[in-house]
Formats: structure tokens, sequence, C-alpha cells
């Protein structure tokens, strides 16, 4: 079961969606080629989040070079007491 979102063609025929939400799909015995088009927005998507994430990482890297912070320099059983 594949939830239904436009941009799904069978021999680029759009395909429905059945009652439950789901692709529905009619082939005869021939069968066909079944294309998710929407593909390329996705892809896009995980490439913005990626570079995002990334570019969030850099910023928290260089932050804390510049402070010159250490994981090594913070006492957590003095923060722990306190």
């Amino acid at each position: 079961d594949v939830p239904y979102q436009k941009g799904w063609t069978l021999n680029g025929v759009p395909v429905r969606q059945s009652v439950e939400g789901t692709v529905l799909v009619r082939v005869n015995k021939h069968g066909g080629l079944l294309i998710f088009s929407a593909w390329s927005k996705v892809r896009l998507g995980y490439l913005i989040s990626s570079i995002t994430f990334a570019g969030f990482l850099v910023l928290v890297f260089v932050d804390r070079r510049k402070k010159g912070k250490k994981r090594a320099d913070v006492d957590f059983w003095r923060i722990k007491q306190s």
C-alpha cells in the first residue's frame, strides 16, 4: 500500500486514488511502467535539508573553535553537584 500523491502514472496515464487513500492501479496481463514523477522535488528537498544541516554543523564547529572550548574543558562532575 502506497499513500496517494499526485505524480503517479502508469504508461503515461495518471493513476487514481482509492477509497482508502492509496494508489489505485489497474493493469492488464501485459503490465506496464508505474512512475512517480515527483521524485525530482523529493530529491531537491533532501538536498536542501542536507545542505542546511551541514551548514549548521559548520557554524557550530567554527563557533567552538573561535571560543577555544573543547569537550575536555567542561567539568560535568561540578555541574551535576551544583
